[in-house]
C-alpha cells in the first residue's frame, strides 16, 4: 500500500521537475487551487497533493472554475476562468527565472492538461458523509478497479496522477514490530510519478469536493522484503502519456498493461531506514527522511560534539595507571612517616636525664 507520502519542494521547482518527466512545458499548464497545496516531508490521508489530468475538452474545468471549493474559501470572483489563467500565468513566468533548471526546449505545451490540488482519500461522488470515511480509500488495489462500481466508471475520462518526492513503508520485523523506512528515486531531482483515480462530489449547488486515491499493485520481488504491495509507479513518458490518454490506446485491456509492479527497483530506486519520528502524522520536518544510522551515531547532530576524544581502551589503562601511581605514592608516604617516628624516638632518648 501507500499510506505517507514526501513532497516538500516549492511550487515552481514541482513545475520544472515535472516538465522534463512529463514531456511537456507545464509552466504553461494551469493549476487550480494551487494556494491549497502545502509542502510537507510527511503527507498521509486528507493532505493535499497536485494532481495532474488530462482534459482536452475541458470536461472538469467548464463549470469548476465559477463555484467555490469547500476546501479553500476562495471567493467566487477570484475563480473567474480569465482572471485565474492570467495571475497564474504571470505568477509562473516570474518564479520561473529563479528555477535553476531550465525546460527542455523540445517540452511544448500540451493542451487540455490541468493540474488541480485535491485531498487524499476518494470520496465516491454517489456517497454520502455517513456512510464512507475517505482515509478508508486512499489506495485502490489494481485487481479490482475493473470490478468494483466505485472505481470502474472512473477509469473513462478521471485518471490522474500524482508525483512525489518519495514515500514510506513499514516494515514487519520479529516480534510484530515495524520499521519505517523511506522509499526515493535514485536518479538525483527526479520524482516518483503514481498512477490515480479521482473525483468530485457535489457538495451543494456551488461547491465540489476533489479528491484521489493511489493505485497498487503486487509488490515486484525486489520490494517484497518491504510490503507486499506498492504503488502503481509509472517510470516513463510513454506510460505517462498512455495512462493520462494524452496518447491513445486501443482499449482498457492495453491501458491496464501500464499498471504493473515496477520490475527494476533495485536500478530505480533507494531504499532505507529511518527513525519512528515518521509515525506521526504531525512531524512534518525534513528530519522525517534523516537516516535512521546517522541518527543513531549523532552524524549532522549535536551527539558529535559530545563523541569521546580517546578509546575506552585508553580510558581503562589511564586509569590503573592512576591506581598504581596512588598506591606507589601512598607507600612513599607512609614510609615517611615511619622514618619520621624513628628520628623523632631518637631524639627523645638523648633528651632524657640519665639516671646515677
Amino acid at each position: 500500500m501507500c499510506g505517507r507520502a514526501h513532497l516538500s519542494i516549492a511550487p515552481a521547482t514541482y513545475r520544472d521537475r515535472v516538465s522534463h518527466q512529463i514531456g511537456a512545458d507545464m509552466y504553461q499548464t494551469v493549476w487550480v487551487n494551487q494556494a491549497l497545496f502545502q509542502p510537507s516531508y510527511n503527507m498521509g490521508p486528507f493532505a493535499k497533493l497536485p494532481i495532474i489530468y488530462y482534459d482536452p475538452e475541458n470536461k472538469h474545468q467548464k463549470t469548476d472554475l465559477t463555484t467555490v471549493t469547500q476546501d479553500n474559501n476562495i471567493k467566487k470572483e477570484e475563480l473567474d476562468d480569465s482572471i485565474q489563467v492570467k495571475q497564474e500565468m504571470k505568477t509562473e513566468i516570474k518564479v520561473k527565472t529563479e528555477v535553476k533548471t531550465e525546460v527542455k526546449e523540445e517540452n511544448y505545451k500540451i493542451e487540455g492538461l490541468v493540474i488541480q490540488t485535491m485531498s487524499w482519500g476518494l470520496i465516491p461522488s454517489f456517497s454520502t458523509k455517513e456512510d464512507h470515511n475517505p482515509a478508508n480509500m486512499i489506495n485502490a488495489r489494481v485487481e479490482t478497479i475493473t470490478d468494483k462500481k466505485v472505481f470502474n466508471r472512473l477509469l473513462k475520462n478521471q485518471r490522474g496522477i500524482v508525483f512525489v518526492e518519495g514515500f514510506y513503508e513499514w516494515k514487519e520485523l520479529n516480534f510484530k514490530k515495524k520499521q519505517a523506512v523511506y522509499i526515493h528515486p535514485k536518479e538525483k531531482n527526479e520524482l516518483l510519478c503514481f498512477a490515480c483515480l479521482f473525483d468530485k462530489k457535489k457538495e451543494n449547488e456551488n461547491e465540489y469536493k476533489y479528491t484521489f486515491t493511489i493505485i497498487t499493485t503486487d509488490a515486484s520481488k525486489d520490494f517484497s522484503n518491504i510490503h507486499d504491495r506498492m504503488p502503481a509507479i509509472l517510470n516513463n513518458m510513454e506510460d505517462i502519456k498512455k495512462w493520462l490518454g494524452i496518447t491513445p490506446t486501443s482499449g482498457l485491456t492495453e491501458l491496464l498493461k501500464v499498471l504493473q509492479p515496477l520490475k527494476n527497483v533495485k536500478e530505480c530506486l533507494d531504499i532505507y531506514e529511518v527513525s519512528d519520528f515518521v509515525n506521526s502524522i504531525a512531524n512534518q520536518s525534513s528530519k522525517c527522511i534523516k537516516k535512521l544510522s546517522e541518527i543513531q551515531r549523532g552524524k549532522g547532530s549535536l551527539h558529535q560534539f559530545f563523541k569521546p576524544l580517546i578509546k575506552m581502551e585508553e580510558i581503562n589503562n589511564n586509569s590503573q595507571e592512576k591506581d598504581t601511581a596512588k598506591q606507589d605514592d601512598s607507600k612513599k608516604r607512609i614510609k615517611k612517616e615511619e622514618e619520621q617516628v624513628t628520628v623523632n624516638n631518637s631524639k627523645k632518648v638523648k633528651q632524657e636525664p640519665i639516671d646515677e
